[in-house]
């Protein structure tokens, strides 16, 4: 599901990736595994839908899509509030579609200039703003011809920084954002309205620059509409972008089988969506999510919505749900207890890290000299089996097993590890309690390279570079 409506894959290509990973699933399995999967979830979306109808502040757009067998093209509507992203689909363009949304609602609505929102914002419904990111846009494709076109996007730029200054404050949708605007947007507003009333007479108005000029002065109610609302957004930027998956699919997977299985994808890209407008992990929720709604009660179907199940079970990523159960099981243990972060006896080391360096420590019986040889009479007995590591260049010391026991010189040691990071021993380290053979014992051998002779040349001690031999006039 993650993968078909959250990434745009299409299902040949997971088809090939499964069965690389040796499992072999068919595509009309998957199709059918989809379809059924949206059809469980219908009731969830149903209820969003339910929810999103009477959020006071929404934001639409709408994009084509093909349908396998007609030449027709249909379309797949975006509806966002605070917290949902869903889809809608529909075989036109037409009002249809926002008025049995969003009919007898009231509020605002942020969209475009097109005439299918009329419906429900030219009857005392909802408040329709426009989107200064669209005049932008015909402004900015005017210049070529019309240079002073930049004057009108330096003061548009104005607009989006004082948007900018909302959000470093902190004040965003409220009266001090909205008192904000009042104060500086509306002067970037009243320096537009002079440049347009200069350079309109200037361009025709079939030309780049005369379309422009005329669609803000068409749309300039709409667009003036967020200094009365400061949670009106002054652009439609994000409902845009919740559709560019949408035309990643139309690329990828070139159409829609037929309008039930349209009708039930929609449904899959609409919680997939959600999921990320909320920070939840998809592929956690939807698992979780169709396990449970068989035996969900019906009256509490809108507590499995992602917003509210991130409340209940949180975000579902691995890295919140280990640092979570980590900082659990150390607040019950107490500070006694470790945690997966450190391991208290490796000096702050990370336990991996620790275990590894205890590990390629406990793979070496005995270390080659590189200085004087160790004393034959030193051996290692009593519970310390801890292994011995190789320092070069400088001689070896030996820790001994008993305590109060003299130190003897040749062997190095590694610190004794803790009994809570105790690993099972490698099947060449002697069992516990055993008496390690001392250096003199002709059976231990090395398994470090032997250091590379050296020779005092000048004062400085440097390494015998190795023989060559000669043949003829190459030197090998």
């Amino acid at each position: 599901v993650v993968d078909k409506c959250g990434d745009a894959i299409p299902i040949y290509r997971i088809e090939k990736r499964m069965r690389r990973a040796g499992i072999p699933l068919s595509r009309s399995t998957m199709n059918d595994l989809l379809l059924r999967a949206a059809g469980l979830l219908d009731p969830l979306y149903d209820v969003a839908l339910g929810e999103l109808r009477i959020d006071p502040h929404l934001q639409a757009d709408e994009t084509t899509f093909r349908m396998q067998g007609q030449r027709a093209r249909v379309f797949v509507w975006a509806f966002l509030s605070p917290h949902y992203t869903l889809y809608i689909f529909s075989p036109s363009r037409s009002g249809e579609t926002p008025k049995t949304l969003l009919g007898d609602t009231t509020g605002s609505l942020v969209c475009d200039g097109h005439s299918g929102y009329n419906v429900v914002t030219d009857v005392d419904c909802r408040t329709r703003g426009g989107c200064w990111c669209h005049a932008r846009r015909k402004i900015f494709e005017a210049l070529p011809t019309a240079p002073s076109a930049r004057a009108a996007l330096d003061i548009i730029i104005d607009l989006f920084l004082v948007e900018r200054e909302a959000e470093d404050l902190g004040i965003v949708g409220t009266p001090a954002h909205l008192a904000l605007r009042r104060d500086k947007s509306a002067s970037a507003l009243n320096k537009l309205l002079v440049w347009m009333k200069d350079t309109r007479p200037l361009y025709e108005p079939s030309s780049a620059m005369g379309k422009a000029i005329g669609y803000i002065v068409n749309q300039w109610a709409r667009l003036t509409a967020f200094m009365d609302d400061p949670c009106m957004p002054i652009h439609n930027n994000a409902s845009e972008s919740a559709l560019r998956i949408i035309a990643m699919a139309r690329k990828s997977s070139l159409f829609f089988g037929n309008s039930e299985a349209a009708r039930r994808l929609v449904i899959l890209y609409s919680l997939v969506a959600t999921c990320e407008k909320n920070g939840v992990n998809p592929e956690v929720y939807i698992r979780d999510v169709l396990t449970r709604l068989p035996n969900w009660p019906e009256h509490r179907i809108g507590d499995l919505l992602p917003h509210r199940w991130k409340e209940r079970f949180g975000t579902g990523f691995a890295t919140e749900t280990n640092s979570e159960a980590n900082s659990e099981a150390g607040s019950e243990a107490g500070s006694d207890v470790p945690t997966a972060a450190t391991a208290p006896d490796d000096g702050g080391l990370p336990m991996d890290i620790a275990q590894n360096e205890h590990a390629t420590a406990a793979e070496c019986d005995v270390v080659a000299p590189t200085a004087a040889p160790p004393s034959p009479s030193g051996s290692m007995h009593g519970h310390d089996t801890t292994p011995r590591m190789h320092e070069a260049g400088a001689a070896l010391t030996r820790r001994p097993g008993g305590a109060g026991a003299p130190a003897a010189a040749g062997i190095a040691t590694a610190p004794r590890r803790a009994a809570h990071t105790a690993e099972p021993q490698s099947p060449s380290c002697p069992p516990t309690g055993a008496a390690l053979p001392s250096r003199a014992d002709p059976r231990v051998r090395s398994r470090s390279r032997c250091p590379p002779r050296r020779s005092r040349v000048a004062g400085v001690t440097a390494a015998r570079s190795p023989p060559t031999r000669r043949c003829g006039s190459l030197r090998l």
